[in-house]
């Protein structure tokens, strides 16, 4: 990170929120100028099906897009954007995530006390909007090798952090969360740049052919699968009575990641999950 002495510190989710929207416009107006089809996706898209807005308690945003859409983005330039830049993972000497992300550089937040920090400076980051990017996959035996694959790699990966956040995998073993850490022990001794470089090849492994299954390769271990149909013409939602883009199939693509959707979780559960920010 860079000296923060010049950025303001976001410390309530309402203003957070306020400037995802900005976000999320001016987003919006770049790909629109440029061809570029995107979807809202994950919580953002849950918070505005559901409520309309933000869910409360969210502490970040994601948009969805198709790698050919990916890779004409990461090549506009943002100068026309006060603040807003790229922030590529495979650009970083560490491991943060495998998602890019287009950040704000005049904004900062503190990060969820829940770890050890290398430094002061890192428990800050800056409000961004995570990309992620659905390539192409198959339905049958090779998917699964891909899959673990591709935890394998993130789990080498992890090595490279300079503070490690214990795993929050409640429905996963003990045996698979304890093998993730080993790996990671022997992805410290290994080139990040590689990693990057094999996680993409396995990433775009079958983007070649018309498989009709997508997944969102950026995501640890890679675990969803959806049907091609459910991305292509964009259908359109209300956020904050703005329009904004999201799957062809909104329904299908919320229940499979969320279950019965319109239903919030219990009170208990409804906290930021990466960020010190009151709700």
């Amino acid at each position: 990170m860079s000296d923060h002495s010049k950025t303001v510190t976001i410390d309530n989710i309402r203003d957070l929120h306020g400037h995802f929207l900005d976000m999320l416009m001016a987003f919006d107006k770049l790909c629109r100028d440029n061809g570029i089809t995107y979807y809202l996706g994950y919580g953002a898209l849950l918070g505005t099906v559901r409520d309309g807005d933000f869910i409360p308690w969210d502490d970040d945003v994601d948009v969805i897009l198709t790698r050919d859409n990916y890779e004409k983005l990461k090549k506009i330039p943002l100068d026309s954007f006060e603040g807003l830049s790229f922030k590529f993972p495979e650009d970083s000497d560490y491991f943060y995530d495998f998602f890019p992300q287009i950040i704000d550089t005049r904004y900062v937040l503190k990060r969820i006390d829940n770890q050890e920090y290398a430094t002061e400076e890192e428990r800050y980051d800056y409000p961004g909007i995570d990309l992620m990017i659905l390539d192409s996959t198959v339905n049958d035996f090779r998917r699964v090798i891909q899959r673990y694959l591709a935890l394998f790699i993130y789990a080498l990966a992890r090595g490279h952090r300079r503070f490690d956040k214990e795993l929050d995998w409640k429905n996963k073993s003990k045996f698979l969360v304890t093998a993730v850490k080993i790996v990671s022990v022997i992805g410290r001794s290994m080139d990040l740049k590689w990693i990057h470089k094999l996680r993409n090849r396995n990433a775009t492994h079958f983007n070649r052919k018309t498989t009709g299954y997508l997944f969102p390769s950026p995501s640890m271990g890679a675990d969803h699968i959806y049907p091609a149909e459910w991305f292509k013409e964009p259908s359109t939602v209300i956020l904050r009575g703005k329009e904004f883009p999201a799957p062809s199939k909104v329904h299908e693509f919320l229940s499979y990641c969320y279950g019965d959707y319109m239903v919030p979780p219990p009170e208990s559960e409804r906290n930021t999950f990466h960020f010190d920010i009151t709700v």
